[in-house]
């Protein structure tokens, strides 16, 4: 860490020492030195430009149409306004409709915002998953000439929510190309769309798959932009015990742009093997490097591993089920874990309860009803989100457990910088009420996540700290390219929003000793556009994890650093972020 002595001194290897106040920020984002018991950005410094109501749609009087749904001024969720709509959905598919408003955009930014609160759940795995759908209008109602977004439940969250739409979102059917955030999709314009310099007279707003749901709407604002700040890390400490490309190449590369990056510690991948070569690697980018070390659950999981398995068959027999694997389900026989059924019929088997691995491909659970099998697409889940879905006195004892826990050992063996940052294991987020209790209780103001992309900002911060969007360096689908991470950054950029990109593995592809793994075009990761297969034997079901580390270096050389170094990003560890962000790190 640096100190005051060191402020504008040489510092070999590091773009762009600069002191700014009390602060000073290597690479445009590096560690601050502040005066005693000062946190936080320099004041005026976090937001580019600061939001303004566009129209106060949270007043009375005002001409509303809905369809199957519900709404009157609260006070419950109060946001930019004391009261806000809190709109009660009653069927499948529900609207509400501003019409005859008056609304108009920056002329530089062509945007709109407004914040929603949606109180309950949102899921991702049903057969019709909830989305929403915004558009817009210059008449005082629908005509032929609109302009339409829709955010789906890769980006929409229980708790608060941006909805920021802007003239210059990709246009695309396919959501989250672009510098779209994950979930969106901005279809082309029906006619001849919205004229974003004359006033917006309508707008609405369609809720889908959200029957019985409550949320509460915000103003319309035109939107703050913010300072685009990045985080990135891997969600691994390297893939066996003898992976040193972390501490060989990345620290190194990532010291030339004055990045400090993280890595993540569980009890599974990391506290089984303390004091090992594994273990010694994290300590090391941790004091030589200055990288975070930061919670990734104790389990990795809901008690278990998270995971999603489609059972063979599911029976019951006097209440007890036995639910059945082909294949294997990896667990430890005679363990007891929390978790999840869903799909079943008849439903009274779809149960959260405590399970007993019995064998290598079935284990039991108790749930009343009558003796036979049931049917369906029988899904298990021991994902955090899936599984801790109330506030109970046991999944707070649970969930303490997977968070808090995780924070003790990092305090206790002395990786506590990282402490108040976590990453979900899965990209899978907890009921929020619960959630909330237990990051307040274990020290934690930001969990990273991965619907949306981006993390949102405005005038209050993130708009969801505890579940905060990500993109992933990968090589499960040939969309973890590195043109697709490079559009994601500049989009960050224009779009003023906050980005945190992960990864887990990389294939050392400019090692002739790696020659098997060699990329055939470097756009795409192992395994995907022709190129080789990752190694065999460590991967993530469904995602793979790898991604080369030339893409990594490209991504640095050709787009992060050129952005540190013109201003328009600041790079920041998972500590420095929390502290910019206004907070203390035992908070």
């Amino acid at each position: 860490m640096a100190t005051q002595g060191e402020i504008g001194s040489a510092t070999p290897g590091v773009l762009n020492a600069q002191a700014i106040g009390n602060n000073i920020a290597w690479g445009g984002g590096g560690e601050q030195v502040m005066e005693p018991g000062f946190y936080g950005a320099p004041a005026d410094s976090v937001l580019t430009k600061y939001g303004v109501r566009a129209f106060d749609t949270c007043q009375n009087g005002l001409t509303i149409g809905v369809t199957t749904l519900a709404h009157v001024l609260a006070n419950e969720r109060p946001r930019f306004q004391g009261y806000t709509r809190k709109c009660t959905i009653s069927s499948a598919a529900a609207e509400i409709r501003y019409t005859s408003i008056s609304a108009l955009a920056d002329p530089v930014e062509k945007a709109f915002s407004f914040d929603m609160y949606i109180e309950g759940m949102i899921t991702e795995f049903s057969a019709a998953n909830p989305y929403i759908v915004v558009q817009i209008c210059n008449a005082t109602s629908l005509n032929a000439n609109f302009s339409r977004w829709t955010f789906s439940a890769q980006y929409l969250r229980q708790g608060w929510n941006t909805i920021k739409f802007r003239q210059a979102d990709t246009v695309s059917a396919v959501a989250g190309v672009g510098n779209l955030p994950t979930g969106v999709d901005h279809q082309a314009d029906a006619g001849t769309g919205f004229d974003w310099s004359s006033a917006m007279q309508f707008m609405s707003v369609a809720f889908n798959n959200m029957n019985g749901m409550i949320v509460h709407i915000d103003e319309i604002r035109r939107p703050a932009k913010a300072q685009a700040v990045l985080t990135i890390g891997f969600d691994a400490s390297g893939s066996g015990a003898a992976d040193d490309i972390f501490t060989r190449k990345v620290a190194p590369l990532f010291q030339k742009t004055g990045i400090r990056s993280y890595c993540t510690m569980t009890n599974i991948y990391e506290m089984l093997f303390s004091g090992g070569q594994a273990w010694k690697r994290l300590a090391t980018l941790y004091n030589t490097w200055k990288w975070d070390v930061i919670n990734h659950t104790w389990n990795h999981g809901a008690s278990e591993v998270g995971r999603i398995m489609t059972l063979t068959s599911l029976s019951r027999t006097s209440n007890v089920c036995t639910a059945t694997v082909a294949g294997g389900h990896s667990m430890t026989v005679n363990k007891v874990l929390k978790g999840a059924i869903q799909g079943a019929t008849p439903s009274d088997m779809n149960v959260i309860t405590d399970m007993t691995i019995t064998s290598s491909t079935q284990f039991t659970f108790t749930a009343t009803g009558a003796d036979g099998a049931g049917s369906g697409t029988i899904k298990f889940y021991t994902l955090l989100g899936e599984v801790f879905t109330t506030n109970t006195a046991e999944n707070l004892r649970l969930l303490s457990h997977e968070v808090k826990d995780i924070n003790n050992v990092l305090r206790a063996c002395g990786f506590s910088n990282g402490a108040p940052f976590m990453a979900y294991p899965n990209n899978s987020v907890p009921e929020l009420s619960l959630m909330q209790a237990v990051a307040l209780d274990a020290g934690i103001v930001f969990a990273r996540a991965y619907r949306g992309g981006y993390a949102f900002v405005n005038e209050f911060g993130i708009d969801n700290p505890l579940n905060m969007g990500s993109v992933i360096m990968d090589s499960g689908a040939a969309t973890y390219t590195l043109s697709y991470l490079k559009q994601k950054v500049q989009g960050a950029i224009d779009r003023g929003d906050h980005l945190h990109i992960f990864g887990h593995f990389l294939v050392d592809d400019e090692d002739a000793a790696n020659k098997a793994y060699f990329p055939v075009d470097p756009e795409y990761p192992p395994g995907q556009g022709g190129n080789p297969a990752p190694p065999a034997g460590v991967s993530l079901t469904g995602f793979g994890g790898w991604w080369y580390y030339s893409q990594l270096r490209r991504l640095v050389e050709e787009t992060i650093a050129p952005a540190v170094a013109n201003g328009t990003l600041l790079v920041k560890s998972p500590r420095e972020y929390v502290r910019y962000m206004g907070h203390k790190e035992w908070s």
